[in-house]
């Protein structure tokens, strides 16, 4: 059930945020006027007698199932949300397309957190390909990314990108904002998986901060446990354990078990080597309690892998062996694949510190059919079938000959005159060049090649031993010497901020507020604050307040000892005393132009 620590939260945790966030797909119409109830139980109860209620063919008693099916994917109750749609799909035949849709979407969820992945992406490709027939672009952008999940399951994680900038875009062009929260999300997800954590931290927080405007508190919550577990992969296990805990107490007040329960397991995980194993354990022992609590009978390989590593840390590897062998047994009958990585590892190590080395052998092996295993069951989620869904419709091929040949011809004629302007352009520079060549030879030779006395005093005062001051230099020296000093201060402040938080310059931007950060050609990127680290991407008239205002709020920021504390306070000093004193200059001389640091 549980995936491998990138996994963990991203393969059916993540995904539920993929159906949750159209208020328009499955709303809770069953909570019309209820709707300051936050308690999910409570709202499951308020469902299921208004069905009692409703004649099984109309269409409220329809509504209201898909409501209630979902209610019940929220608390973890998969198999009764699974009875829910089935009696729906047998017991309403007034089904529309557009209700397919979802109801196929459903399904594909429901069977995606069951580890049935290949029924889940034909309910989803299902749904995809009828969204794209009735040419409904908020469904095709789910459709999208519903099957980017299945891609990142197997662990193709190019083309998931692909599929959710897809989707990103779309949500993007209708200003929604709850589907860009999402696709951030699952986006972070695939930059976490790819090792890109400062990526996927940025797009974490981006996805929780529109979740928290929007009052989505669940989705909210499971950001959060994401954001904290890709801090444990950054190696800042401190501000791991911060987050997911702030999580946990969100998700107890929303009484979210499920979901509860399996950041439990994380918590746990992280504890044994950052805390102590008795912090561990507990975690450990909230995660059994929670699960007993929803009457889950689905098995956590997970719970017996993190138990065994903390029998391990105790020395204790008997105990450890017996729950890794418990983990294995459960593990293998669903084919977690990244997961099964990890314990397959963890168990060949075991027996190689007990000298059991053809245990050992045999668990490397068992971790080698593994990989061969995951890479040949990429083609089972039939590909082709999904790439075929990348284009909303088939163009006219008559059409696409005809503008094939006109685009050759027209390709053709320009080639055509672009060869002779430059056979004729290279004809004249050549007779050109040679003129001239001819003379500059007549004046060389009429001009010996001397150094005065008066030019070499000259050339000594333009050689001076120490650098001129500010007050010196021409205007455009100033200017130039500003753009350095920008430069600078800008890796200054870099390099303090990640020796300090260990986290990249992405991250500065999105905490600072002062640079823009956005996704452009599939990463996330603030490229306006790029372009200052470095002279040759300096623009013309660069933003000095905004470098000024980034040094300060990292000197405020990053509290206690620096290596580059004193550095920075002294050149940011610097830098703004040269800023008043050119200020003072140019008011002076009212017709000198601010062309180097003016605010744009």
């Amino acid at each position: 059930m549980f995936k491998h620590l990138h996994y963990s939260l991203v393969s059916y945790l993540v995904f539920t945020l993929g159906l949750l966030f159209n208020s328009e797909v499955y709303g809770e119409t069953c909570l019309a006027s209820n709707n300051e109830i936050k308690d999910t139980s409570q709202k499951i109860l308020i469902c299921q007698q208004q069905l009692n209620d409703i004649a099984h063919d109309s269409d409220d008693y329809y509504t209201l199932s898909l409501s209630l099916a979902k209610l019940y994917q929220q608390t973890g109750d998969l198999n009764s949300a699974r009875n829910m749609l089935s009696q729906v799909l047998s017991e309403y035949s007034k089904i529309s397309e557009i209700e397919q849709i979802k109801v196929n979407r459903q399904m594909g969820v429901i069977y995606f957190h069951q580890r049935v992945y290949e029924q889940a992406f034909n309910a989803f490709e299902q749904a995809l390909s009828l969204s794209i027939k009735l040419k409904n672009s908020s469904f095709i952008a789910l459709g999208y990314n519903d099957l980017a999940n299945i891609y990142h399951i197997y662990g193709d994680l190019e083309t998931s990108t692909s599929l959710l900038l897809k989707s990103y875009d779309i949500h993007t062009a209708e200003n929604n904002e709850l589907g860009q929260a999402s696709v951030l999300n699952n986006l972070g997800s695939v930059y976490k998986d790819k090792g890109d954590y400062n990526e996927a931290i940025v797009s974490y927080r981006n996805a929780y901060t529109i979740y928290t405007r929007l009052g989505r508190e669940v989705q909210a919550a499971l950001t959060l446990s994401n954001l904290g577990e890709t801090f444990q992969l950054n190696g800042d296990p401190d501000k791991a354990i911060e987050l997911l805990t702030q999580s946990v107490d969100s998700l107890k007040q929303l009484n979210s078990f499920r979901f509860l329960a399996e950041i439990y397991i994380l918590l746990a995980e992280i504890s044994v080597n950052s805390v102590s194993t008795e912090q561990a354990q507990y975690w450990l022992n909230q995660s059994r309690l929670t699960t007993n609590l929803i009457q889950s009978s689905e098995k956590n390989p997970k719970y017996w892998f993190v138990q065994g590593l903390i029998w391990e840390k105790r020395d204790q590897l008997d105990k450890a062996a017996e729950n890794y062998e418990k983990a294995f047994e459960q593990v293998n009958q669903h084919k977690e694949y990244p997961f099964q990585k990890q314990l397959y590892t963890a168990m060949a190590e075991l027996s190689e510190q007990v000298e059991d080395y053809e245990a050992s052998s045999k668990y490397w092996r068992i971790y080698a059919d593994t990989l061969n295993s995951q890479l040949t069951l990429k083609n089972t989620i039939h590909s082709k079938n999904i790439r075929s869904t990348f284009t909303f419709e088939a163009g006219d091929s008559s059409n696409l000959e005809v503008g094939k040949i006109s685009t050759l011809i027209l390709v053709t004629l320009i080639i055509s005159i672009s060869c002779y302007i430059f056979i004729i352009r290279r004809n004249r520079g050549i007779h050109r060049a040679s003129k001239e060549n001819i003379e500059q030879s007549e004046i060389t030779s009429t001009v010996p090649e001397l150094e005065t006395p008066a030019t070499e005093s000259v050339t000594k005062q333009r050689s001076p031993s120490s650098p001129p001051s500010t007050s010196s230099l021409s205007e455009s020296e100033q200017a130039e010497q500003i753009r350095l000093q920008l430069v600078e201060l800008m890796h200054l402040a870099l390099q303090m901020w990640e020796e300090s938080t260990q986290t990249g310059k992405l991250e500065l931007a999105q905490q600072s507020k002062i640079w823009s950060v956005g996704i452009d050609d599939g990463r996330i990127r603030a490229r306006a604050m790029e372009r200052y680290f470095g002279l040759n991407t300096l623009p013309q008239k660069p933003r000095w307040r905004s470098v000024v205002r980034t040094c300060n709020y990292v000197l405020q920021k990053c509290e206690g000892k620096s290596l580059y504390r004193e550095e920075l306070e002294t050149n940011l000093k610097t830098f703004q005393n040269n800023i008043k004193r050119k200020a003072i200059i140019d008011s002076k001389n009212p017709s000198s132009d601010e062309d180097s640091c003016t605010e744009h």
